[in-house]
């Protein structure tokens, strides 16, 4: 253990990646011991990597860089700017409730903390707020991206555990709202202490951005509605999600009149609507109203790409085609780095499993007469403390595969843990030095990185006190998960 405590500490420090220190080691070490082979190695990296549900996280990322190049989040923020804008402090409610939006679809707090850097931080500045409480409210607001569903994080979490997916997504709801009011709270606090000014609510502007939202509003709708409603697996959620916005991307960057694209969408989801009356087997339907409104969505969109996909490939003057490869190369690039993690995080596994260390760490906190409230509060210490050198994702390479094992010794509810690490690890967006949601605004906005931890500290004390309030009562994120298994088995 120490031999692969020291190589992994001594790898980081001389800067290598995360990936390579964790691999590394544990090459290390699984080579000089004579009873482990070394082609297991190969077949534990592969078949960690050999997960269906993995497959969320690369088409959550594609929806998420689609969503940026379409100007989905620009309707989005347009939307949540006339709702809420004309109040005093009313555009950082906007920014705020756009980044949960945001964070609904894409699950990326480092994404949505950039592009709202670019979209929010302008206007935000014109309208009189100080540099810093900008630059704050976009960091921590993109944090609640990891708790709001679909979460890369709490996917990476079940992954890692095994556990249900779909239950750490439930369980991350109330904690993410939690999350978004008490950043609220802290902006009516600072607005009123500032006297910000607001503005004028105009019924007419509310009604024009909420027509122009309504493809980025109806995302979250059909990708949550199915997942929640038991249509969609998290996979096959990401599936749609991506297709949702490539679908949205061919259509609107068309240059053909509204009129014409209502017809062909109206065509087309009468066609599919037709088909699946005449040859589907309709009988296997519990409800039948639901399934035929959502094949004619579905067959009109399909119609639609189709037809503007052909125009567009025959006339060469679609724009989003020509950005299509440069966003699917940085969602292939995105995904090789998180799947050589996770890669690595099997080999890791394989050695632990092997050697029997998580056990012998569990045996030395029983016999230490931990609680599981002392053991959780060492555990979230240590997180935090990581977050200040680490990124999320390492984090949860690093710590789960040892502190899981203990914490099922203590009889934790590993979805309770799932939630207190995933808090943890976005409160290590805005902690000093590598926060990276800090560094993602300061690189968007040109601001100095001291400007953005200064606006950030605010935000950063509230989501302690819901990490705190996480951890005394677990109920809070507990309750939902549980409602819905016992109505599912009743």
């Amino acid at each position: 253990m120490w031999t692969l405590g020291g190589s992994m500490i001594g790898l980081m420090l001389a800067a290598a990646p995360i990936g390579i220190a964790l691999a590394g080691a544990t090459i290390l070490v699984i080579v000089g011991d004579p009873f482990l082979s070394s082609k297991a190695l190969f077949r534990a990296f592969f078949q960690f990597l050999n997960s269906y549900t993995l497959m969320a996280i690369p088409f959550f990322i594609y929806a998420g860089f689609l969503m940026e190049k379409t100007g989905l989040i620009k309707k989005l923020f347009d939307f949540a700017d006339a709702l809420v804008g004309w109040v005093p402090g009313g555009f950082a409610y906007a920014t705020l409730l756009a980044a949960v939006m945001f964070g609904a679809i894409s699950g990326s707090s480092t994404a949505m903390a950039a592009a709202m850097g670019i979209i929010a931080y302008p206007e935000m500045i014109k309208r009189g707020y100080p540099v810093w409480m900008a630059t704050g409210i976009i960091a921590c607001g993109g944090g609640i991206a990891i708790l709001i569903p679909p979460s890369i994080t709490l996917i990476l979490y079940g992954i890692i555990t095994e556990e249900s997916i779909v239950s750490l997504f439930f369980a991350g709801f109330t904690p993410g709202l939690m999350l978004a009011v008490s950043d609220a709270v802290i902006i009516i606090g600072i607005s009123l202490f500032i006297k910000l000014p607001g503005g004028k609510f105009s019924i007419s502007h509310l009604g024009r951005s909420t027509l122009s939202a309504w493809p980025a509003l109806l995302m979250p709708v059909c990708v949550l509605g199915g997942l929640y409603g038991g249509v969609f697996t998290p996979t096959e959620a990401g599936a749609a999600a991506a297709g949702y916005s490539l679908i949205f991307g061919i259509v609107n960057s068309s240059d053909k009149s509204t009129r014409s694209k209502v017809i062909q969408f109206s065509i087309g989801g009468a066609i599919g609507t037709a088909g699946l009356l005449m040859f589907g087997d309709l009988a296997s339907y519990g409800s039948l109203l639901p399934v035929l409104f959502g094949f004619f969505i579905v067959s009109g969109a399909v119609v639609c790409a189709v037809i503007h996909t052909f125009f567009a490939v025959t006339t060469n003057n679609n724009a989003f085609f020509k950005e299509l490869l440069p966003t699917t190369q940085r969602t292939i690039n995105l995904t090789a780095i998180v799947y050589f993690l996770l890669g690595c995080v099997g080999v890791f596994q394989f050695l632990l499993a092997n050697k029997g260390w998580p056990q012998h760490v569990a045996a030395w906190v029983t016999d230490q007469g931990f609680s599981q409230m002392e053991f959780l509060a060492v555990l979230l210490v240590v997180m935090l403390f990581l977050s200040m050198f680490l990124t999320g994702v390492a984090i949860l390479v690093l710590t789960v595969p040892i502190f899981f094992p203990v914490a099922l010794t203590l009889q934790v509810d590993p979805i309770h843990l799932g939630i207190l690490a995933a808090i943890a690890i976005e409160m290590g967006g805005v902690i000093p030095p590598v926060g990276l949601n800090l560094f993602a605004v300061s690189g968007t906005t040109g601001v100095p990185v001291t400007k953005v931890m200064k606006g950030a500290i605010p935000f950063l004390i509230t989501d302690g006190i819901v990490l705190i309030l996480m951890l005394f009562f677990p109920i809070l994120c507990l309750w939902l998960p549980q409602l819905l298994v016992q109505s599912h088995f009743n």
